[in-house]
C-alpha cells in the first residue's frame, strides 16, 4: 500500500511526519526533522503511511539493482543518500519496527496528530475504548455513517466522558468524514503490532472515589509520585486531568516540600499562580488539595477497589 495523496504543502506534511516519530508519540529514532526533508525530496517519504512501507520498498530496490532491473521509478536508493549509508539505513528500520512493537492505542492516538487530542486527552480515550484499537475505529465509523438528524447522538461513548470538550467531538468527526485520512488511520493500524494486553482488554471498574467524574489540576512538585503517574493513577478513579485553571476544574491539587522530619506529613505548600487562578474563579477552598488530600483519596480507592474484587 502506498499513499497516493498527502497533504499539498510539503512543510505540513513534514510537520506532521515529524509529530508522528517524535519521542511522546510512536518514538521512531533517528527520524528527525534533517532526515524527514531528505526523504521527502528525494521522494521516499511522502505521507505517514510510507514509514511502515519503506524497508519493503528499499530491500524491492537492492533485489532489483542485483537482477539488473531498475524499479527505482527514478528514486536515488537510500543508502545512497549523503550521509547515509547501509547501516544507518538500517538503524533506521530497526528503529521503525521497534515502533510497531511497542505501540499502545494512546500513542497511537497522539501520534496522529488530531487537533485538541494531546497526550492526556489520548490516555482518556484509549481507556475508554479499552485500548481497543476496533474500538477507536468504531467511534469513527459511527461519526462516519451518522446522517445530520443523528450527528448530535453519534459517538455516544466520547461525548459521555468528562474532561473531553466538544471541540474534540467535532475533531474526531472531521477525521471520520474525511475518507483520506479514515483511510489512513486503518492503514496504520493494520500495520502495526497490537500488544494482546491492549486489544480488547476489559475496563478497570471505577468503584465510587472523590475524584471520579471531576477535572482536575496538578500544582507544584508532588512527592510521592511525579505529575505523571499521578495522571495515570486520576485516570483509573475515573477523573480527568488537566494542565491549565479553566471554570471546569473541581479539584486543584497542590504539591508541596516534604516534610523535615521524614513524616507523611507535609509543610503548607507555597502559594502557586494556579492556585490564585482556582480562588479567582470562586472556586470553595475545600477544592483545594495538598499532596497528603490527595494521597488520602488515592488510599481509598485503592482499598475500595480490592474490596470489589471480592464481592463483584
Amino acid at each position: 500500500y502506498r499513499c497516493s495523496g498527502g497533504l499539498a504543502c510539503s512543510a505540513q506534511s513534514a510537520e506532521r511526519i515529524r509529530h508522528f516519530s517524535s519521542k511522546g508519540a510512536m518514538d521512531i529514532q533517528g527520524l528527525g526533522a534533517r532526515f524527514i526533508e531528505q526523504l521527502q525530496d528525494c521522494g521516499h517519504l511522502t505521507c505517514l503511511l510510507d514509514i511502515y512501507t519503506l524497508e519493503e520498498r528499499h530491500r524491492e530496490q537492492l533485489r532489483a539493482e542485483e537482477m539488473g532491473e531498475d524499479l527505482s521509478g527514478g528514486l536515488q536508493p537510500l543508502h545512497e543518500l549523503p550521509g547515509r549509508g547501509l547501516q544507518s539505513i538500517g538503524k533506521l528500520f530497526v528503529a521503525i519496527d521497534r515502533s510497531r512493537n511497542k505501540v499502545t492505542l494512546a500513542r497511537f492516538l497522539y501520534a496522529l496528530g488530531i487537533p485538541y487530542i494531546g497526550i492526556q486527552t489520548a490516555e482518556v480515550l484509549s481507556e475508554a475504548c479499552h485500548r481497543d484499537v476496533n474500538r477507536f475505529l468504531a467511534v469513527l465509523y459511527e461519526f462516519r455513517d451518522a446522517t445530520e438528524e443523528d450527528l448530535p447522538g453519534a459517538g455516544t461513548s466520547v461525548r459521555e466522558i468528562v474532561g473531553v470538550g466538544e471541540a474534540v467531538v467535532q475533531a474526531l468527526n472531521t477525521l471520520a468524514c474525511d475518507p483520506s485520512r479514515l483511510e489512513e488511520v486503518e492503514a496504520l493500524a493494520k500495520h502495526m503490532h497490537w500488544p494482546e494486553e491492549n486489544v480488547a482488554a476489559p475496563p478497570v471498574p471505577v468503584v465510587d472515589n472523590p475524584c471520579r467524574g471531576k477535572v482536575v489540576v496538578f500544582t507544584g512538585k508532588l512527592q510521592r509520585s511525579t505529575r505523571r503517574e499521578a495522571e495515570k493513577l486520576l485516570n483509573m478513579m475515573g477523573g480527568v486531568a488537566r494542565a491549565k485553571v479553566t471554570q471546569d476544574v473541581d479539584i486543584l491539587v497542590v504539591g508541596g516540600p516534604p516534610s523535615s522530619d521524614g513524616s507523611r506529613k507535609r509543610k503548607p505548600p507555597p502559594i502557586t499562580t494556579k492556585q490564585r487562578q482556582f480562588e479567582a474563579l470562586g472556586k470553595p477552598a475545600e477544592h483545594i488539595w495538598t499532596e497528603e488530600d490527595w494521597e488520602t483519596a488515592c488510599d481509598q480507592f485503592r482499598t475500595s477497589t480490592e474490596e470489589s474484587k471480592f464481592t463483584s
